[in-house]
């Protein structure tokens, strides 16, 4: 007889299939455990008990030419937030918000960004809050019970002290040739001598040094084991950077700059527009060398905001404090706060190219020093009309008289009789046709000089026309150059026709002192002019600051920036036993979309046995000769130990530096 059937047969037989599946899942999943992932969970294990952390290196100094420090490092302590297996609830939060003052929402995306998964490791520590101040620091030691995965360090911060003789500009000194760290990288000085360099055919540090490890045991909730063994491998500090940068000299140079262009502000230009005055730079060159001896640019900005926030990552809440930083000085984008303007501040430098242009004559033989031309005040081609920039005209100059008065209707004559391709070709043999060579701060914009080729890139279904010769012949046109250009351009003319390439680092150094590496000078060029030529426009450049009782057939015999300079004579001889004088070009240019003309000056001095070359921009500030002769007056007066002479009514421009 059958055996009836066992309802319950049927239901063991799933309970048995179930178990066998659940068995096959849990073994599956304990050999992946085991065998496929078991490094990355026996790395999370060691890693709760054992935390190893990063020892930043402390980057190099940057120092003056006399050692003056510019950038260094101090310890800043900086809280963290690490992983941990007991992590942080919301009272944590709320409690770490309030003591370092962070947005709540950010510490929780901090906490975020350390869960663990088997395909990361979460363990790099996020920075909470950079350089706590001391309040910050006692209390939250008084409450790490209650803060799982908060931990505090002493890491280096870079800081730029400024100098003691220049508290007002305080860490903007020299910032945009320092440049700045910050979380994205670096700018200036910091970034081109990061390193590691590659100097005389081998590798020596820069300003980075190599980062050292530590290792730490810790506990369940992240923090160091008070005993524990640690284990250290050392930082190696950084080299030092020297610059040609005289920090004395810089600092005037600055003070000067700033405030001749908040005096301008506050004028009204004959045609009664008020001066913008937005944008400035001044740059100083040692004219037997190349070396940059000061490099100024306005609007500044202070370095120091930036690397407050430079460990900073996207993860961390003072990311937020970086953004603010950088969005409060890239508001206004016409200013290029964060531009060095002495390297990208690119326009038409009106009259200061009017030596190129009597250099180009002389050669070509369309004058002598001794040509006079008529000026009645205009300058007519076929039914074109140039006006000069006095009305009625500079009576009959020469070459000297000329570049004296800055008569416009004599460089109009003389540049058309040349031709451009005589005026391009002697401006390129002063360096006019490319950048400068500055090697040592990456950013300076290509010039672009007036010639047939520039025009034919420019528009190329538009041939060269006579009267764009008049325009370049006075530094209009298609001339257009940038501060850095313009000063190595007068210290080739200054010294004799040798064409230096800038330099801004002097050499690089280890911490204790020894020289690793030196930059010499170099010459880029020489001027194939006669020696007699250099001769008449240099003492034309001298009457532009001089009184000339000799003057002829002129309108006057006071240079265009005489009153700049009319006492200079006098108080160098009496405090210094010798007589400077300068020699000097002030330059009015007219640029598109600018209602007011960019005001340039250049100059070198002494006159006889030249030094330095000074070039000084003030956009949007009505005339060279009142922007920059103030400035380049302060600076000369401070590189020779003399009194400064102020550059506004009313303001203390700086002590009196050493003398040379």
């Amino acid at each position: 007889m059958d055996e009836a059937p066992r309802p319950w047969a049927g239901a063991a037989r799933r309970l048995i299939a179930l178990t066998v599946l659940v068995a096959c899942v849990l073994g599956g999943r304990l050999a992946q455990l085991q065998l496929a992932e078991h490094d990355v969970w026996a790395q999370q294990a060691r890693d709760q008990i054992v935390r190893e952390l990063d020892l930043p290196a402390p980057r190099g100094e940057i120092l003056d030419r006399n050692g003056a420090v510019l950038a260094t490092d101090r310890p800043a302590w900086t809280a963290y937030l690490v992983y941990t297996s007991h992590p942080m609830g919301e009272d944590g939060v709320r409690l770490l918000s309030q003591i370092l003052s962070l947005d709540p929402a950010a510490v929780r995306r901090a906490l975020d960004s350390l869960r663990p998964s088997p395909f990361t490791r979460p363990f790099e520590p996020v920075p909470l809050k950079m350089d706590l101040t001391p309040l910050e620091q006692v209390r939250l030691a008084e409450n790490l019970d209650r803060l799982p995965g908060v931990m505090m360090r002493a890491v280096p911060m870079r800081t730029y002290p400024g100098i003691e003789t220049a508290p007002d500009l305080g860490g903007t000194l020299a910032a945009h040739v320092l440049g700045y760290v910050y979380p994205g990288g670096k700018t200036g000085i910091e970034n081109t001598y990061d390193g590691p360099l590659e100097v005389d055919g081998r590798k020596i540090l820069g300003l980075a040094g190599i980062d050292g490890k530590e290792r730490v045991q810790v506990d369940f909730r992240g923090r160091p084991i008070a005993g524990a063994p640690v284990y250290t491998e050392p930082a190696v500090p950084g080299n030092n950077v020297r610059l040609t940068i005289d920090a004395q000299l810089q600092a005037v140079a600055e003070r000067a700059l700033k405030q001749r262009m908040e005096y301008l502000r506050t004028t009204t230009t004959t045609d009664g527009h008020h001066p913008p005055a937005k944008i400035g730079a001044v740059v100083v060159e040692d004219v037997r060398t190349g070396a940059i001896l000061a490099m100024a640019s306005q609007p500044t900005f202070d370095p120091n905001v930036f690397a407050r926030t430079a460990g900073y990552t996207p993860d961390s809440p003072g990311w937020a404090e970086f953004t603010k930083a950088y969005n409060a000085y890239t508001a206004d984008p016409s200013l290029g706060t964060l531009s060095n303007h002495a390297l990208t501040y690119r326009s038409s430098t009106g009259s200061t190219f009017k030596p190129i242009t009597a250099l180009a004559a002389l050669a070509a033989g369309t004058v002598t020093p001794a040509t006079r031309i008529p000026d009645p005040g205009y300058f007519r081609l076929g039914s074109w009309v140039w006006k000069d920039w006095k009305a009625g005209g500079h009576g009959a100059p020469n070459l000297v008289e000329a570049l004296a008065r800055s008569c416009d209707v004599y460089f109009y004559t003389v540049g058309y009789r040349t031709g451009i391709d005589e005026i391009a070709a002697v401006a390129k043999e002063f360096g006019l046709g490319d950048r400068s060579g500055l090697r040592d701060l990456p950013g300076e914009v290509r010039p672009t000089l007036a010639s047939r080729e520039t025009k034919a890139s420019l528009y190329p279904n538009q041939p060269w026309l006579p009267g764009d010769t008049v325009n370049a012949a006075i530094g209009q046109g298609y001339n257009a150059f940038t501060p850095i250009q313009l000063v190595n351009y007068i210290a080739t003319l200054a010294n004799g026709g040798t064409r230096y390439r800038p330099y801004i680092v002097k050499d690089v150094e280890s911490p204790d002192g020894r020289v690793l590496w030196e930059q010499k000078p170099e010459v880029l060029g020489k001027v194939d002019l006669p020696a007699a030529d250099l001769q008449v426009v240099r003492e034309g450049m001298r009457a532009v600051a001089s009184y000339n009782p000799d003057f002829r057939a002129v309108d006057s015999p006071y240079g265009t920036a005489y009153a700049f300079f009319a006492d200079l004579p006098k108080i160098s001889q009496e405090r210094l036993g010798r007589t400077i004088e300068v020699g000097a070009k002030t330059g009015t240019a007219e640029v598109a979309g600018h209602a007011v003309s960019d005001g340039w000056f250049v100059a070198f001095a002494p006159y006889d046995h030249p030094e330095i070359a000074v070039a000084v921009l003030i956009s949007e500030s009505g005339g060279g000769s009142v922007a920059g002769g103030p400035v380049v007056r302060a600076i000369i007066d401070a590189y020779f130990g003399l009194p400064i002479t102020p550059v506004a009514p009313g303001v203390v421009t700086g002590p009196p530096l050493s003398g040379r």
